[in-house]
């Protein structure tokens, strides 16, 4: 039976860079960009325990220690179906996560979006969806 997962994107960069996954019967999984090829995008996929992932979402976690510090050891490699943009066919790999080549640097966290007071107010005057963005936010 071919696994699949339904994948919601939380970084996205000409494609998505690292999002989360669900399978069908709720299992959570953390889906990292890693390449593509012939045949297109390729991911890591890792299953990960709820409390795990929101560590990682609220920053409390880095990528590579949500990554290898997991109690089920499975991994795979996810590529789209080709049906649904958001969703992966998996294909269970060999040996552990943690002895691949795909594995991030450390240190790589998700951060809070920062408070912007100014962006209501903006949206209400125009009366349209405001958001600011930069690549180098000041802290």
């Amino acid at each position: 039976m071919m696994k699949t997962i339904k994948i919601t994107t939380l970084i996205y960069h000409d494609g998505p860079l690292l999002s989360e996954g669900r399978d069908p019967i709720g299992g959570h999984y953390l889906v990292m960009s890693v390449s593509d090829d012939a045949q297109g995008d390729r991911f890591v996929v890792a299953g990960i325990e709820p409390r795990q992932l929101r560590l990682f979402k609220n920053g409390s976690k880095d990528l590579l220690t949500a990554l290898t510090d997991r109690v089920v050891s499975d991994w795979f490699i996810g590529r789209y179906t080709g049906d649904d943009g958001n969703v992966l066919v998996l294909e269970e790999q060999p040996g552990l996560l943690s002895e691949s080549d795909f594995l991030p640097k450390p240190g790589f966290r998700l951060h809070p979006a920062p408070k912007n007071d100014a962006v209501l107010p903006k949206s209400k005057l125009t009366r349209k969806f405001v958001a600011p963005a930069g690549a180098n936010p000041k802290k």
